[in-house]
């Protein structure tokens, strides 16, 4: 077809059925009815239907269905979508939503719509999944929208095309050849396996479909039950695997699998280690930094003095960092491990009397946690390892499958590898750039931990737009605070260009933010045709999600306020999260809430300036991580003028921007909203 050289047109009595060839396959795309199949034979804009009509029985009889064969007319003048206040291009019909797996009680409501706003209204009853089938419905889908969709297969053919609308048939994703080639790798040989790859390349679906390969081998080992375990970071992606299972493992492969996150899997294997909570650790640090160097009958006071001096600068915030990330994350174990250990990442250096004072702030600290009975985070993931190591009875699996591994530790890694009981059938899964809790993890440190390590490289991004990937690159990048980290690669995208760029929304007050979110929010939301459960609010703190909170539900939206470990609705209602609490999520609009803000230690007084760079740095990551969240639409809203070093990088070459102006007359507030 015209402008389209890899999209092709079936005739099959009055339907035209769309489709594309692909890695030897036939991808249906859509079917509409000859009269619509004018309005594409040159395709000059991507403004058109594609409407699915799958028979007969809910044709609308006022429409004109004598439509000359093909060749004997000129192609139609292109249909534009309608914006929404306008009317429906057609009414919708009870039967045809019920075959789309609308609620009986919602059918008639949808119905009785007749304005694509009345359409979007009753839609936020439902949830989003059943929402885009009927907005497809009643408002057709541009073909640019279709060729950015995700390609599904199915295994066979379904006795009926309603089973594939109505969700009765399974359906899997087509990968793309760098995911089939990584699968084939991981089919045929050995690992373990270090698959990388941008955000949005699908490593953990890679993961999840390396399962059943990989249970298959340990069948062939002799284990007629094999068990397979897969690690995620949060129990809100926990749960979201759990459901992506049901879709892409057999019954017998899904049965065997289990979705746990680092942390649960040590509260079972050390159940008697406390965690220390984060106040506590920040005062026990603070008591152990003075009582370290302050001893009645030290035998060199005078040393004591000296150490102590050496940290002037030094916060007790990076004292701790360097303690859980560095001495107990390495499992380092004397000092003289860590005089000798290469801290890369770290951003401040350290000299020998640095790293022996450190070192006794951490013998100190050891103390007075066990004079409490408390654990620090990464002293717990120690004790469960030793346990694994001793104890034969612990349960080890047959496949082991770690997701964000750039944000564990290599004590958390040396206790997963344990507990697989074939290394070879080790998966790990990252992107040091996404990396938003650690700072010094490294490629080649896996390497040297895991000799043998097969590196696999994923090369295509599914989910961002390219628009949106080169903003989000070009944030990332206007900074360069980072050490090298990682190889990366050229990264092909598997969504067209074209797109409008993000958003980014200046506000000239920043006390108005609510209200701009708000007008952001509704307005993108009816520009998209999406409904609220397509949306997320992406914020830097909790105090400040509470204030979004309260904010979108005095402004008449619904709200689903996402804390850590809560699972990530499926339902309706605007989703809003903290920056961290987004990672490996997406959302089709994601709105990027970023005031003038820095994170600790910046603004604190005589503090070293790389401390600093070391914590921008990271939440630099966390705001790239945070943009990445997005499949369709980025808005960021931030202030016009600000000092922040986090509001870098917003060039105009990629991205839109507008100013917000308040009408509000009142004082603007002295302080952040949280």
């Amino acid at each position: 077809m015209e402008n389209f050289d890899d999209v092709y047109r079936w005739r099959v009595g009055k339907y035209r059925a769309f489709y594309r060839i692909a890695n030897s396959r036939i991808i249906l795309m859509a079917i509409e009815h000859r009269r619509d199949a004018y309005r594409h034979d040159t395709l000059p804009s991507d403004d058109e239907l594609i409407l699915i009509e799958p028979d007969d029985q809910f044709e609308l009889p006022a429409l004109d269905d004598s439509a000359p064969a093909d060749g004997d007319v000129e192609p139609l003048p292109a249909v534009p979508m309608s914006p929404p206040g306008d009317p429906l291009p057609r009414p919708l019909a009870e039967p045809e939503l019920a075959r789309l797996g609308v609620p009986a009680d919602q059918c008639g409501p949808l119905a009785a719509c007749r304005t694509v706003d009345e359409l979007l209204e009753v839609l936020e009853r439902l949830p989003p999944a059943i929402a885009d089938r009927v907005l497809a419905l009643a408002l057709g889908t541009t073909l640019e929208e279709v060729l950015d969709d995700p390609v599904l297969l199915l295994d066979e053919l379904p006795p009926s095309f309603v089973d594939v609308l109505r969700g009765h048939v399974p359906l899997h994703y087509l990968l793309d050849p760098s995911q089939e080639d990584a699968l084939q790798r991981i089919r045929n040989q050995d690992g373990p396996f270090l698959v990388t790859g941008p955000p949005g390349s699908g490593k953990t679906l890679l993961g999840l479909l390396a399962i059943s390969p990989l249970l298959a081998r340990a069948r062939q080992r002799g284990n007629p039950q094999p068990r397979a375990l897969f690690v995620t970071f949060t129990r809100t992606l926990a749960r979201t695997l759990e459901r992506l299972a049901r879709v892409h493992l057999s019954a017998a492969d899904r049965l065997a699998v289990a979705f746990k996150t680092l942390d649960s899997l040590v509260n079972d294997l050390a159940p008697d280690a406390l965690l220390a909570d984060g106040p506590a650790v920040v005062a026990l640090v603070a008591q152990a930094r003075q009582r370290a160097f302050t001893r009645p009958l030290s035998p060199d006071p005078a040393r004591d003095r000296k150490l102590a001096g050496s940290l002037h600068r030094i916060t007790n915030l990076y004292i701790q960092e360097e303690i859980e990330e560095v001495i107990l994350g390495r499992g380092l174990r004397t000092l003289e491990e860590y005089r000798a250990a290469d801290r890369t990442g770290r951003q401040l250096p350290l000299n020998a009397n640095q790293r022996e004072a450190i070192w006794c702030v951490y013998e100190t600290l050891s103390d007075l946690l066990r004079e409490q009975g408390l654990f620090l985070r990464e002293e717990r993931r120690q004790l469960a390892w030793e346990t694994v190591r001793q104890d034969p009875a612990v349960t080890r699996y047959d496949v082991v499958v770690v997701d964000e591994v750039h944000d564990l530790s290599l004590t958390a890694l040396r206790l997963l590898h344990e507990l697989c009981r074939h290394p070879e059938a080790l998966l790990l899964l990252g992107d040091t750039g996404q990396s938003i809790y650690t700072r010094t993890v490294r490629w080649d440190l896996l390497r040297a931990e895991f000799p043998g390590l097969v590196s696999i490289e994923l090369s295509t991004g599914h989910r961002c737009p390219p628009e949106i990937a080169a903003a989000a690159e070009a944030y990332r990048a206007a900074l360069p605070l980072d050490d090298s980290r990682g190889e990366s690669s050229a990264v092909t995208h598997r969504k067209r260009p074209g797109r409008s760029r993000p958003l980014l929304v200046l506000l000239s007050r920043w006390d108005a933010w609510p209200d701009a979110l708000a007008r952001c929010l509704a307005e993108r939301l009816r520009e998209l045709r999406l409904t609220s459960g397509h949306a997320a609010v992406l914020v830097p703190t909790n105090q400040l999600a509470d204030a979004a909170s309260e904010a979108l539900w005095a402004r008449g939206f619904e709200v689903k306020h996402v804390r850590a470990g809560q699972d990530l609705s499926q339902g309706s209602g605007v989703k809003l999260l903290t920056w961290h609490n987004a990672k490996g999520l997406e959302f089709a609009l994601v709105l990027l809430v970023l005031p003038d803000w820095e994170p600790p230690p910046a603004g604190w007084s005589d503090c070293e300036v790389d401390e600093v760079r070391e914590s921008i740095a990271l939440w630099r990551r966390t705001v790239y991580v945070a943009m990445t969240r997005a499949s369709r639409a980025l808005v960021v809203l931030r202030p016009q003028h600000g000092t922040s070093a986090l509001l870098e990088g917003f060039p105009a070459t990629v991205w839109e921007s507008v100013t917000f102006a308040s009408e509000s007359t009142d004082a603007p507030s002295d302080g952040l909203p949280f």
